[in-house]
């Protein structure tokens, strides 16, 4: 399968300025879903044995920056992807998020703030239907809602909050881009 770029860049930008774009999982990736559903479900196997890292509303097997992920592993294959439309970005985070309801005060990502890397792109891949009572993205503009296996590249220079589950899990593999030196976290062999 061809990687479609066409719609690079950004297809979407509001008045205010929040800029994100939307694509169906086939239109960014060539690994199959089926293999991505797989590796989500031996993720989901452990779940019970997942401490939340810094943030209590989201359990992440790779949790801090530095976390070393196996050069084989989904997340990884699934970036040469991404590589190829976030051109001469770098990719300095990647991990499963299982964000739980969560009825605490809003704290971290979950205000509105802006990300400090220098032009920096965050990728999600939804794996399942993104519902206000999902915890969506939220941009001034309003929050991104979207079908399961939608992928979203936001750019977080500009204001947004990450989603305040309420009722529903969201599920999704995250990926954070940016220009010019970064910290990277660690391949394994």
């Amino acid at each position: 399968m061809a990687l479609k770029t066409s719609w690079w860049p950004w297809t979407r930008q509001s008045p205010v300025g929040s800029t994100h774009t939307t694509r169906t999982y086939e239109e960014v990736f060539t690994i199959s879903r089926d293999e991505v559903q797989a590796a989500w479900g031996e993720f989901l196997s452990q779940r019970e044995t997942l401490v939340p890292a810094n943030k209590p509303y989201i359990l992440r097997p790779f949790g801090a920056r530095a976390a070393m992920i196996p050069a084989e592993h989904i997340l990884l294959r699934l970036a040469a992807d991404l590589d190829r439309l976030l051109t001469l970005r770098r990719l300095f985070y990647a991990d499963y998020w299982l964000v739980t309801p969560w009825h605490g005060d809003r704290r971290g990502s979950q205000v509105w703030h802006r990300d400090p890397e220098r032009d920096p792109r965050k990728v999600f891949l939804y794996l399942t239907d993104v519902t206000e009572d999902a915890g969506p993205l939220e941009f001034r503009d309003g929050p991104v809602l979207c079908p399961a296996w939608t992928v979203v590249i936001a750019d977080t220079r500009h204001e947004h909050r990450g989603g305040y589950a309420s009722a529903r899990e969201r599920h999704c593999l995250h990926w954070s881009y940016a220009l010019g030196e970064l910290p990277r976290f660690r391949v394994g062999g």
